[in-house]
């Protein structure tokens, strides 16, 4: 008779635990599902947000910070712009100093011969070609160097630009303000 009572003492708390576990199991399980309804949720407002911009020539690489990129250069691979006619056409639209950084180092870049493929996290790419710049009259330099314009001046006559060549990449600073260079 001992024997017995411990006996459904021990399988009741053992029935009593597997119900227990049970119930965290069916709790965990629901906690997942709100999460992935949520997250689902978000991508679509998100994806909501950004399609007037995918529609307008907008690229989302998959960035941490969200940025899109546009898929071509403004004007065309072969326009050039300084900087005070780029903000006054393009506003607030040239990338800034952590842009740039994030693209350098969150994407992969694969030089093309004549420029890069730069591919995002997601796997959707945009080209930066390597169009030069250009002088304060006109004249086409440094073909197979991409400088690309940042949102960022120094001042009236130092401001930084994205600079790269088959071989390397980097931020710059430089007076370049009488100088056209490329705009994403």
């Amino acid at each position: 008779k001992e024997l017995a009572s411990k006996l459904s003492d021990k399988t009741i708390d053992e029935q009593l635990k597997e119900e227990e576990l049970a119930r965290q199991i069916r709790d965990s399980i629901a906690r997942v599902e709100a999460a992935r309804k949520e997250i689902a949720r978000k991508e679509a407002m998100r994806q909501a947000q950004i399609a007037p911009f995918l529609a307008q020539g907008y690229i989302d690489l998959g960035l941490p910070s969200n940025t899109l990129w546009r898929k071509q250069n403004e004007g065309g691979d072969k326009s050039h712009y300084r900087y005070d006619k780029a903000k006054s056409l393009f506003r607030n639209h040239l990338p800034t100093n952590e842009q740039w950084s994030e693209l350098i180092h969150k994407c992969k870049w694969t030089w093309q011969g004549n420029g890069y493929k730069v591919t995002g996290p997601n796997g959707n790419f945009i080209i930066l070609p390597a169009a030069g710049d250009r002088s304060s009259i006109g004249i086409l330099f440094d073909v197979g160097y991409g400088f690309y314009l940042c949102e960022t001046p120094i001042d009236d006559d130092l401001m930084w630009y994205f600079r790269f060549d088959s071989s390397e990449m980097y931020m710059e600073i430089d007076d370049i303000s009488g100088y056209g260079l490329s705009v994403r």
